[in-house]
């Protein structure tokens, strides 16, 4: 439950931060291009992902994190679903403080162009962890750990 509650708290934490202040949104109606804004990068080196770049490869760590819980049917589904899970984590907190440094209205449109697949995933995951605490409830002790670990999304 926490899993799906911190993956519904990501989706907020990226809404929220993807919101620029107005002289910012101006700007982004201004452009008249979304793909150019979408891959807008910040000077620093910290910042090697475009804004795009970023939110894709959070789709996709979001979309693993999703089919291996999924994929927990036995005792051992479970704990090799967790490396995965533990892994995709790591790389969400990476590719978070790349995309922290990204500008506002970068991370406001590369977030809306994969808003819809967000919101998908974050539906999976939360029926999967509906379904195995329903069904196995002793696989969710498995995971619990995993899930614990995730990182504060607030």
């Amino acid at each position: 439950m926490k899993l799906a509650l911190s993956v519904l708290a990501l989706g907020a934490l990226l809404a929220l931060s993807a919101c620029g202040d107005s002289d910012e949104t101006a700007e982004s109606s201004d452009s008249g291009s979304t793909q150019d804004v979408a891959t807008e990068t910040t000077d620093t080196a910290a910042a090697p992902l475009s804004a795009k770049q970023a939110a894709d490869e959070i789709v996709a760590e979001l979309n693993t994190i999703a089919t291996q819980l999924e994929s927990v049917t036995s005792e051992e589904t479970a704990k090799a679903a967790a490396v995965v899970i533990d892994k995709s984590q790591a790389a969400l907190d990476e590719i978070s403080k790349t995309f922290s440094e990204l500008s506002d209205v970068s991370k406001a449109t590369a977030i809306a162009a994969v808003a819809g697949e967000l919101g998908q995933i974050q539906q999976r995951i939360g029926a999967a962890m509906v379904q195995i605490q329903k069904d196995n409830p002793q696989l969710f002790e498995t995971l619990s750990k995993t899930i614990n670990e995730l990182p504060s999304l607030n």
